[in-house]
Parts: C-alpha cells; structure tokens; sequence
C-alpha cells in the first residue's frame, strides 16, 4: 500500500494500492529511468478495477503525471498500475512514484514575510490547466476580512515568466496570475477572504512553461503594509524602486511607497507629493481609512507631475490610523520625491493689525487644489475680538501682470469672504468685514490662477473695535510683549508709559520682570504704538 505524501521506487509492470475517501483529490508523479529514451505510463482504476483515466509521457520528457483528478463518490482503495514503453533490450524500467492528495504545501510562509525558493527538477510536476509543470507550494493562514497578496519575482525576470496561484481551504482555485508584474515577476493583489473562506491557503509559485527551472523570491502581504509613519507638518523624502512591492489592480498599481498617518475627528487631511522631476515623473497618490477602504486619490492633478489630496475631513465614524499610497501614474514608474501632509489651512506666520508685510508665492510654498484653496499660496494668522471690523488687502509688486487672490477663514476653518483682485489693477481687497467670533482667523494669499508665482505686499487694518490683549508686533516674541505691557494699566495693551519703560530697561540693561530688551524690540515697539 502507498498513503498520500509517499513516494516509492519500483520497476514497471507494478500494481500499488492507495486508500482514498470519495471525492479525493489525487495527483500521481512518475518519473522513470532514462526518460529521454522511454516512455512511462501511470493507469488509475476504481477499487473494482474499472479504469478511470491514464497518463503517458506528458510530463518533462518521458515521465509521465495525474494532476488534481476527482475520485469518483466511492470510498475504497484505489489501484495504479505503472507501465513502460521501453526502446532497449529490457521489458521493465526503474522508477519513482508520489502520490499527493491536493496541493500540499511544502513550507509555510506568514504575512510580511519574502522567501527564496528555486524550481528544480526534483519538484513535484502536475499537468493541468490550473498546475504545468514543476512548482513550489506555500501555506499560510487567512481570517476573515484578509486582503491577501502575494508577489513572485524570478531573481531572473527578463529570461523568466513566473506564475502563482492561490488555493483555499477546500482545495479550490481562488486566484492566479501570470507575470502580470514587471518582466516576468508575477502578482495577486488583495484578494478578499470571506467569512466562509478563512483557514490555511496553499500558494503554488511556478514559471509559465512546465518545464521552467529558476530561482524567485516570493512575498505574502496582507491590506496595505505600512513601510513608515508620517504626522501633521512632516515632509519626508522617498524613492519608488523595483525594491518596493508592486501591486496590480484598479486602487494600487505598480510599484509603491506607504505612509502611516493618525487622524482624529474634525481632521482635514491634505497630502502633497512631489517628483524631484516633476517635468518627466507623474505622481499619484491614494488615501486609505483605517478599515482599509480607498476614500480618495489623485493623479498628478498639481502642477507638472505633482499629485495632491486636499482637506479631506475625517468624521466621528473614520478616525484613527490612516494610509497613504504613493506611486507612479505608470506601474513601472521609478523616481524620487518630498510627502508633505498638513492638518487644516496651517498658519505660515502671523500679522496684526496695522501690520503690512512683503510676501512671496513660490513653488516652494503648499500646493492645494480645491474650490477653496487652489495653487500655491501663503497664510497669515490673526488674532480678534467679536467687535472687530477688519480690512485686508493683498498688492502684487506687479499688478498689471498679476492677480491676487485673498480669502478669510475663521477659527473654526470656516472660509467667510474672499476677493479675486477686486481692487484696482491686480489688487485683492476684503474690506470692512465684521467678524463674529473672538479668536485666531487664517488670511489665504495666492493668485487667481493655480500655478501663479509673484512677490507682494499684505496688509491688515482694524477699522473698529478693540484690539485683543494677545496682538502684538510680528517682531515683537510674546514673552517680551508681555513683560513690557504689564508695567502698566491697562495690561496687555502698549502705553506711553510702558514704550518709556522699555527704553529704559534697554539703556540700563535691566531686565523686565526677568525678560531683556534689546534694539529692534524698541524699534518694532515704537512702530507699532504709532501705527495704532
């Protein structure tokens, strides 16, 4: 008797018996002596010796294989008669018999894990639509929910085609694919596993022809893995390579980096990617939840080849650990970029009221692209009491050729005015707005076309109201503002008194509780008091 997983040497004109259950799955492997000269023949028959089907020489030279044939619903032990058709003067033939039930699985490989393995003529051979040839197997356990893929790459891939199928618990075919990668390496991305599907899967790595021997390397992942954590106000430099893993479907296509990002409720995420070439490379980049589900993308819908997300708002529902996928628009794209991610509009600098400052958008700056906030642009925080009446103007150094672009946000983010160069020539205004809330408000400046790059000047003016304690002169550090405006009443707010005090703490050199004054702290001091 021969049990399932043997393998036996014999001499032709053999009758063995194996047990099976009804419905077995069996595979027969015969490989005799001198193949190239003879042929080797395997019959099967019922346990009541009715044939059932025969193999002859089909396999890599005269050898000869069953692959994957369903018993018939009858239990019993089952009968191969192994035969030869000989060219010498002897009537038998030496040989080695498996038998194998299913696809077994020789090593077991885990998510995250790559594993290298070589195809050799001492692999079992299969012969059928689904198996040719001579191939590797894998298992690995799979739960429900799993989105598994699995990468094959010969460590030749230009002179060789991979090939993998996947295999479920019941020893159904779930998956295949055939050097869909780059060159020859092969890839099954994110296959679902079901709540009726979960258990031990067998991976079956082989080439495109049956008798393709080589050396591979073979990966399992599951989901989207991971590579690196990015938070608020990071930018982090990268590089797609053939190293990375490559994917091959509609959500993730080729070769790919990965970003970890946590989110919370209220969140407006926004991504940018950027080639260092952008004029040769377009970059595309996807945005996953924490349940794994692709909520939004773009491909390179910045300027030249960069790619952005824009102010994607995290709900009560989505909040936690967040992926981000960066690519090539092609599968096979390989270059080097800067990730940036950014919570909300963040605040460049601040500006108080009386304050004009010189600014310049460049390509430097962020890059947004929504109905909101589109292009490049700058941000100027400000502070403000709910009495406030405010006017904002924005001047390009060269209005007649460009176009400003000013829009007003309060704390809550929300946008509440803009103008696109309402004034004269190419000027923004926003004048005589009354704000309805105490707090920081965020000034866009950009131009009116996304792409635009000048040099300008931006005022803000409090046309009514009182100011807030906390303004102060953007030069002006707010510990040193502090210690000047307490020296007398009302506190928070610059007098005579306390400009006077401060000279003399910087003539003295004595500090202001504990604080030092220095030269361009009297200048910033004294502009600002007389500008209010």
């Amino acid at each position: 008797m021969i049990q399932y997983g043997d393998t036996v040497t014999g001499t032709t004109e053999d009758r063995l018996f194996f047990t099976a259950e009804e419905e077995d799955v069996v595979s027969i492997d015969l490989r005799v002596n001198n193949p190239i000269d003879n042929e080797g023949r395997i019959d099967l028959r019922r346990p009541n010796e009715d044939h059932l089907t025969y193999a002859r020489g089909n396999a890599e030279d005269g050898n000869a294989a069953i692959s994957l044939h369903s018993l018939p619903r009858i239990s019993g032990d089952y009968i191969i008669d192994v035969t030869s058709s000989v060219n010498s003067d002897n009537d038998t033939l030496d040989y080695e018999l498996s038998l194998y039930k299913g696809v077994p699985s020789e090593k077991v490989i885990t998510y995250g894990e790559s594993l290298t393995g070589e195809i050799t003529r001492d692999d079992r051979y299969y012969d059928n639509y689904t198996i040719a040839g001579y191939h590797d197997t894998y298992g690995f356990e799979a739960d429900v929910g799993d989105e598994v893929t699995v990468e094959m790459r010969p460590d030749n891939e230009i002179d060789n085609d991979a090939q993998i199928a996947l295999f479920d618990p019941d020893g159904d075919l779930a998956k295949t694919a055939e050097y869909n990668g780059e060159d020859g390496n092969a890839v099954i991305t994110q296959y679902g596993v079901d709540q009726y599907s979960a258990g031990e899967y067998t991976i079956v790595a082989t080439g495109d022809q049956d008798t393709d021997l080589f050396s591979y390397e073979i990966s399992v992942y599951e989901g989207i893995p991971i590579d690196r954590m990015i938070s608020y106000g990071e930018s982090l430099t990268g590089e797609i390579t053939r190293g990375d893993r490559y994917y091959d479907n509609f959500s993730v296509k080729g070769y790919h980096d990965t970003y970890g990002l946590q989110a919370d409720v209220g969140d407006e995420i926004t991504i940018e990617i950027r080639p260092h070439n952008e004029i040769d490379n377009d970059a595309w980049i996807a945005l996953y939840d924490p349940d794994g589900n692709r909520v939004e993308y773009d491909e390179h819908g910045g300027e030249d080849g960069n790619a952005v997300i824009t102010q994607y708002g995290v709900d009560q529902y989505s909040a936690g650990e967040y992926t981000i996928v960066a690519t090539g628009d092609q599968d096979t794209d390989l270059f080097s970029y800067e990730i940036s991610v950014y919570e909300g509009i963040p605040i460049d600098q601040t500006i108080s009221y009386g304050e004009s400052l010189t600014g310049e958008i460049t390509r430097e700056d962020r890059y947004f692209d929504n109905f909101s906030v589109k292009g490049y642009h700058d941000t100027y925080g400000f502070e403000t009491r709910e009495d406030n009446v405010v006017t904002i103007e924005m001047k390009p150094h060269n209005e007649l050729d460009n176009d400003a672009w000013i829009a007003l946000y309060d704390p809550d983010e929300n946008r509440v005015e803009y103008d696109e160069h309402g004034g004269k020539d190419g000027n923004a205004i926003i004048p005589n707005l009354s704000v309805d809330q105490a707090g920081t408000y965020t000034i866009v400046s950009s131009g009116d076309g996304n792409t635009d790059t000048f040099r300008y000047t931006i005022s803000l003016s409090l046309e009514n109201g009182t100011p807030p304690q906390e303004v102060h002169p953007s030069g002006v550090s707010q510990e040193v503002w502090s210690a000047v405006t307490s020296q007398n009443s009302p506190a928070g707010e610059l007098t005579a008194g306390d400009l006077d005090g401060a000279v003399q703490s910087y003539q003295n050199n004595s500090p202001i509780n504990g604080v030092s004054i220095i030269f361009q702290d009297l200048i910033d001091l004294v502009q600002w008091y007389n500008q209010q």
